[in-house]
């Protein structure tokens, strides 16, 4: 008798949610986990929907099986259900261990009032010092006395620190041109690269590191949450495993030292929709309404903000699905970087899109979302004048997965 005739199958959890649609005179089940331990949606087709019936967490796999040949009278291929329950049990939808283990992992983390950091012990050293020292030699590795240091907008990237100067030299030179400017408040969008419930998606958590607490405004928070006429998404999850923010937040941190100051750290959604469509994201009232109602509270409670757009340009290769090796496109992916830089540097949001949708983003702009929320934002002050310098770029060329990735440094001075 093989093993699997005697593995007891867990059943559907309880507390799915079921939708019932009709596709192509088929009927199909979506189950939805409106408690987010599932990470997709999934759909089933009716048969498959009437097995799972039968599973009620005390029949064995042999025993299901039988109950559906009898229903179905005819044969069931075992191999494709015993591949349908694993893929569900893997995306948690089944009152199974891995279920239980995965809900009191986020239950655990949504209780906590500090997000941990993710990336210390590994991106960057989790002791303090140690960690000052890292963040000390990234910040004085580029050496230009001619940046401005007061700028007020700025495009960073969120590369590994541990790929060594050639990110460090993009870090430095971005941060570099904030040294004179004390904000009072800093606003990091960031590009979510694994969830994307919005198109802004806050966290109500401070972020810890091993150089203390970042304080986020939960009064700001608030406030929007009063100002908008939408729903404000508030997805912890999104920024639980997500390092394009906290990179910034530590090496913020760093260069502010004992300055009490305040962060809103807002991860920016995908795109796809709006590239998909051919529609510049500033034609949505979502987007518009969000940045202006933003501004607005920001403006109300605030006079020295700092803007922070945190994402990458380029990731081609094998690592990123392309049937090339990296190295043979990086001269051309510079002077196609060299154009999207130009546009952000112009503060042409709509030339830089369209840069992305013109090649139906084909090289995966990762920093196009925050990037070009920066970029309306900017926009919102009508009486002032902003203008882009662009800082620094380089190419990490990885060689053992013969793929690649290039990021940019860009700041924004006020000029009236």
């Amino acid at each position: 008798m093989n093993k699997i005739d005697d593995f007891v199958v867990p059943k559907l959890r309880e507390n799915i949610k079921i939708n019932i649609v009709d596709e192509n005179q088929q009927r199909v089940y979506i189950l939805n986990d409106p408690y987010n331990y599932s990470p997709q949606p999934i759909a089933i087709q009716e048969f498959f929907y009437k097995i799972l019936e039968f599973c009620d967490g005390k029949r064995t796999f042999n025993e299901v099986i039988k109950l559906a040949e009898a229903y179905f009278k005819t044969e069931i291929n075992i191999d494709i259900v015993i591949n349908a329950i694993k893929f569900l049990n893997d995306n948690y939808f089944l009152e199974s261990p891995n279920y239980y283990l995965i809900k009191y992992q986020i239950d655990s983390y949504l209780s906590l009032k500090d997000r941990p950091p993710v990336c210390a012990g590994s991106s960057y050293p989790y002791d303090a010092l140690d960690l000052e020292i890292k963040l000390e030699q990234i910040l004085n590795s580029y050496g230009k006395d001619e940046i401005q240091t007061n700028a007020k907008f700025l495009i960073v990237p969120h590369i590994d620190f541990n790929i060594g100067k050639i990110s460090h030299e993009v870090y430095s030179a971005a941060y570099k041109a904030i040294l004179n400017y004390h904000p009072d408040l800093i606003v990091i969008f960031g590009t979510s690269h694994y969830i994307s419930s919005d198109l802004f998606m806050l966290t109500q958590k401070n972020f810890k590191t091993p150089l203390g607490i970042a304080q986020v405004d939960l009064k700001l928070i608030e406030q929007l949450k009063e100002e908008l006429d939408m729903d404000l998404t508030i997805d912890e999850l999104a920024h639980k495993d997500e390092h394009s923010i906290e990179f910034q937040v530590v090496l913020l941190q760093y260069l502010y030292k004992n300055d009490n100051i305040k962060i809103l750290p807002v991860l920016v959604g995908s795109f796809h929709e709006f590239l998909v469509k051919k529609k510049q994201p500033n034609k949505s009232h979502r987007f518009n309404h969000f940045i202006t109602s933003l501004k607005t509270v920001i403006d109300r409670n605030y006079k020295k903000p700092l803007i922070i757009a945190s994402g990458d340009l380029a990731h081609v290769g094998r690592k990123f699905q392309d049937n090339f090796d990296a190295s043979t496109v990086l001269e051309q992916l510079k002077r196609e970087d060299m154009q999207l830089i130009d546009r952000l540097s112009r503060k042409d949001s709509e030339g830089f899109f369209d840069l992305i949708l013109n090649t139906n983003d084909k090289r995966k702009i990762c920093g196009l979302s925050p990037f070009y929320t920066l970029l309306e934002y900017q926009k919102l002050y009508n009486d002032k004048v902003f203008k882009g310098e662009f800082l620094k770029y380089n190419q990490w060329n990885e060689i053992e997965t013969r793929s690649a990735v290039t990021f940019t440094s860009i700041a924004y001075y006020q000029y009236s």
